[in-house]
């Protein structure tokens, strides 16, 4: 599995230059965001998307999991200034936290009771690792919200949920946990990848 991050901030200079790239919906969709974060995010995850596969937006498969026919399959996300891309052999699912504590509200909510004794004593990191897994697993099935966090445990690294056993990664990078769960190999090491570049794979495109 191969995962590229994009910092933000670097892309807020270039952000105009990188809208225009985009496809009618992704582009539409970043405007419709009135706050810069947010946008910057948005913006960031369509330029991932143009420069991996080009004009056009994915579908949707029945469970709500975006997908190119025809294409290898990948995962997207965003926290705070980063936003990434997973580029895999089989369906997979990426997510990205900031290590920060939470509210003292959420964890009870979406953690089992091991996984809440567990993450007494760490830092925000810890609640970033377990809180990333999760997501990870869920977006690998397409499964979103239909299942409960709490309701299963990312301590080990696989876990088994709707008949499929995912396999868990999670490294840290830069103030925050990237994690993935794939069906197999779930182990990448991300990559930095610069606007500039990602730019020129967009406008490759277009020649």
């Amino acid at each position: 599995m191969e995962v590229f991050v994009l910092d933000l901030d670097e892309l807020r200079p270039r952000a105009e230059e990188a809208l225009a790239l985009l496809s009618p919906g992704r582009r539409e969709k970043a405007l419709r965001l009135r706050r810069e974060v947010p946008r910057l995010q948005s913006i960031g995850a369509g330029l991932l998307l143009r420069a991996f596969f080009g004009a056009g937006d994915p579908v949707a498969a029945p469970g709500g999991k975006p997908f190119f026919p025809d294409r290898r399959p990948f995962s997207l996300t965003h926290s705070g200034n980063i936003a990434a891309i997973a580029l895999a052999s089989e369906p997979a699912g990426l997510d990205a936290e900031a290590a920060s504590p939470p509210p003292p509200a959420l964890p009870p909510r979406v953690l089992t009771e091991t996984e809440q004794a567990w993450l007494a004593g760490r830092g925000g990191d810890g609640f970033a690792f377990l809180w990333t897994r999760k997501e990870a697993a869920l977006k690998c099935l397409g499964t979103g919200a239909d299942r409960a966090l709490s309701s299963f445990s990312v301590l080990e690294d696989s876990v088994a949920l709707d008949g499929a056993v995912l396999r868990l990664h999670t490294v840290p990078w830069k103030g925050y946990m990237l994690s993935a769960a794939a069906r197999g190999d779930a182990s990448f090491t991300p990559g930095p990848i610069a606007v500039d570049e990602l730019i020129r794979m967009g406008q490759v495109w277009n020649s």
